[in-house]
């Protein structure tokens, strides 16, 4: 049997009420020559079984039952299972257009890039779209500093609504364990491409599910958030992308600042917080000693290695910082 072109990659764990939707959407692409790949992450409600049934009505689907371990490491093993030259992935309670990997794969290879990334669209439960602060505003072709920039701009960060080359995995894995698990990657990805091309059509549909744990308050969700931002950095920092690491660092700062401050650290989080803290006060006195970076920039490295808490405080207030030229 010919390998596929392209392996769809679905983590599954306890959404029942969506998987049948989220499977039909992809099952009904325009673009035929897939597979895909169910990977069932020891979710207890019903979705194994309704994993076998897809895959008995139609050849295209393989089904991988797994202890569960979380969504990095189900993706992971979607990934090493694949056989397509291009790999995908959709979270089991969205669903996508249609047209999305046939146009994807166009685009990818028309303008011969490694990844290719569409627009998606917030949604409710029952379908029903949600505004959104960002849409893309027409087609664009990016290299690997473009997209890191738009990284630091809060936009391409997400696994999902896009096409890999199978080739960007053979170094990279998704981290087991953590949340915001694209935080630590997608720069990883980038890295390796020469070109990302863009199209800017939603055909992504992401549910807004107030369930998921990422739209649930948890330090560890903050702590990661913060850890993944901070590697990115480094890893600018690394490449001699001095104004990029300055912007991630910033961010990664003021994350970690809002984990710092809470009230319900456990002891083995509150270990992780003061051993982070010594990492960022390294990479502010490296940028700081880089001579990169403004004014504004360097106060507020500054203010960071007196004081996370005061750090924060003044990037919030915004009179305080008008006052010193942020």
């Amino acid at each position: 049997m010919a390998e596929p072109t392209i392996s769809i990659i679905v983590p599954v764990y306890k959404t029942e009420a969506y998987l049948e939707k989220c499977v039909d959407s992809i099952l009904t692409q325009t673009f035929r020559d897939f597979e895909l790949l169910l990977i069932d992450d020891g979710s207890p409600d019903n979705c194994p079984a309704l994993c076998e049934e897809a895959a008995a009505r139609d050849p295209r689907i393989r089904v991988i039952h797994q202890k569960n371990a979380g969504l990095s490491a189900a993706r992971n093993t979607g990934v090493e299972a694949a056989r397509g030259e291009w790999i995908g992935f959709v979270d089991s309670d969205d669903s996508i257009a249609p047209e999305m990997y046939e146009t994807l794969l166009t685009y990818a290879q028309r303008d011969g890039a490694q990844i290719a990334v569409c627009d998606y669209l917030l949604v409710t439960e029952a379908g029903e779209p949600l505004p959104s602060s960002y849409r893309l505003e027409e087609d664009k072709v990016l290299d690997r500093v473009g997209a890191l920039e738009q990284m630091n701009r809060g936009h391409f960060k997400v696994a999902w609504n896009r096409l890999y080359r199978r080739e960007l995995f053979e170094m990279v894995r998704f981290p087991v364990g953590k949340i915001h698990e694209d935080e630590y990657t997608a720069h990883q990805f980038y890295w390796q491409c020469e070109r990302i091309t863009i199209a800017a059509k939603p055909l992504y549909f992401y549910v807004q599910r107030g369930g998921s744990i990422i739209h649930t308050d948890s330090p560890q969700k903050t702590m990661d958030l913060a850890e993944g931002i901070f590697q990115r950095a480094c890893f600018e920092q690394e490449q001699q992308l001095t104004r990029l690491a300055i912007e991630a660092a910033k961010t990664s700062m003021l994350v970690f600042a809002q984990a710092h401050r809470r009230k319900d650290l456990q002891p083995a989080q509150r270990r992780w917080c003061a051993e982070m803290r010594g990492r960022m006060n390294a990479l502010a006195k490296t940028l700081l000693k880089s001579g990169s970076g403004s004014r504004a920039d360097r106060i507020k490295f500054r203010l960071f290695l007196c004081s996370p808490t005061l750090y924060r405080a003044a990037l919030l207030t915004k009179s305080w910082m008008n006052k010193i030229g942020f």
